[in-house]
């Protein structure tokens, strides 16, 4: 059984023992992963109720350069829009 959640310094921590079994997140219908892709500019989107990519995203068509680097994403919980970082390279290895 997990316990709720305690409020510490670093953020948020459950209190209580741990779940034993996998580790993996209960499946929630229409729930959708966002995958960031930094080496192809992209973001790739999992159903997660069926466990296969939904759709993937790649930012070059919507007019970002090939070296944008998608770093963290956030989507609001209706899923209506979504936001995310973009690690520049600016100079050339």
């Amino acid at each position: 059984m997990i316990g709720p959640l305690e409020e510490h310094r670093g953020g948020a921590r459950r209190r209580g023992p741990r779940q034993q079994g996998s580790r993996r997140s209960p499946r929630v219908a229409g729930a959708k992963l966002y995958i960031t892709n930094q080496g192809s500019a992209s973001i790739t989107v999992i159903d997660q109720s069926k466990l296969a990519v939904d759709t993937v995203i790649d930012l070059t068509k919507m007019g970002f350069s090939p070296n944008a680097k998608p770093h963290h994403v956030v989507v609001e919980k209706d899923g209506s829009f979504w936001y995310a970082t973009l690690n520049w390279r600016w100079h050339r290895c």
